[in-house]
């Protein structure tokens, strides 16, 4: 593998590692903040539904990452 395999390899990780992180603040963070800030609202459970399904959704998201990583051993 070239040089610039390896670096695009690279930017596409850590592409799919920060769509992770921004699923994990859209989906877990956010309406958590928001259930504390507005209590009567939302529903606590939905927030802990849409919790689960983006707290799963980036965690695939993150094992996709490290698995694009593991091409460059």
């Amino acid at each position: 593998m070239s040089l610039g395999e390896v670096e695009q390899v690279k930017l596409r990780a850590n592409a799919i590692d920060r769509a992770s992180t921004a699923a994990l603040n859209a989906g877990v963070i956010l309406p958590l903040a928001g259930l504390t800030l507005l209590p009567g609202r939302i529903a606590v459970a939905d927030v802990v539904a849409n919790a689960y399904i983006w707290g799963a959704a980036a965690y695939a998201l993150h094992v996709m990452a490290r698995r694009t990583l593991r091409r460059l051993e």
